[in-house]
């Protein structure tokens, strides 16, 4: 690791290798070596580790789309669907078979495909919540938020522990609020060429969306604070900082008061 955090990248490289000689079942080390060679883009070499590490880290999602985007990266995505699903075809109940092709539909967005499936993984996983954290992206990504905060919230109803579902809870509120913040500044260029009655039903329906945004986005930023305090992840806390940039930005222009 300290060799990977001043980035002399051969010699980390080395030094998890070697861990992984010493004992083949060194789950930190594949982990380790497999978004070592992610960052770096060397996705053909991430794959065999990340292969690894996801069998011994079942529920670190993150490893999982790193590995989805080394196939496509590589060309391998639709080999690595074949197979996914011809596993599923034989064993009708393997839950990380299923996991794996969702996740690889969601990195080549096949969204519909993605939710099809991820609602058969539910059916034979019930109470699983990673199957319920990929059911609440699958229907997050489709658009259907009332279901996909059901999704999550039922993820948290096992573990409310879990980072995911607070990122999902997070990302919904972001588009309902985003949706109403562009209404909103339709609305406020519409209003600029009307007077009277109409001018002032503009005006009104404006703030009304103005507000409404600001009151998603609001639950957007306490979401997003709630999936902080959960992960230690590096890639997930660049996307919690970049996106509480964005929101902080929006909750500005949607306060009340703010021309």
């Amino acid at each position: 690791n300290l060799y990977a955090k001043v980035e002399y990248f051969d010699e980390a490289t080395e030094a998890y290798q070697n861990a992984i000689e010493l004992d083949e079942e060194y789950g930190e080390a594949y982990r380790q070596l497999g978004i070592l060679q992610y960052n770096q883009e060397f996705y053909e070499a991430a794959i065999e580790p990340l292969e690894k590490a996801t069998k011994l880290f079942p529920d670190a999602d993150d490893l999982q789309k790193k590995l989805a985007k080394c196939y496509k990266k590589t060309g391998k995505i639709n080999e690595a669907i074949a197979q996914y699903k011809s596993i599923i075809a034989e064993q009708k109940d393997n839950v990380r078979a299923y996991m794996n092709l969702i996740n690889a539909y969601f990195t080549t967005d096949q969204y519909k495909k993605a939710l099809e499936m991820a609602i058969k993984l539910n059916e034979i996983a019930p109470e699983d919540h990673n199957a319920k954290i990929l059911l609440a992206n699958a229907y997050n990504y489709s658009k259907m938020y009332s279901k996909a905060a059901e999704a999550a919230k039922a993820a948290l109803s096992i573990d409310d522990n879990l980072y995911q579902p607070y990122r999902i809870l997070s990302e919904i509120n972001f588009s309902l609020g985003y949706e109403r913040y562009e209404k909103y500044l339709e609305l406020e260029e519409k209003a600029k060429d009307v007077y009277g009655e109409e001018a002032d039903r503009l005006v009104q329906e404006r703030d009304s969306q103005k507000e409404k945004a600001n009151n998603y986005l609001s639950k957007a930023d306490e979401y997003l604070k709630k999936a902080k305090a959960r992960t230690k992840s590096s890639s997930e806390l660049r996307y919690i900082k970049a996106r509480k940039a964005t929101i902080d930005q929006l909750l500005k222009a949607t306060e009340k008061g703010f021309f």
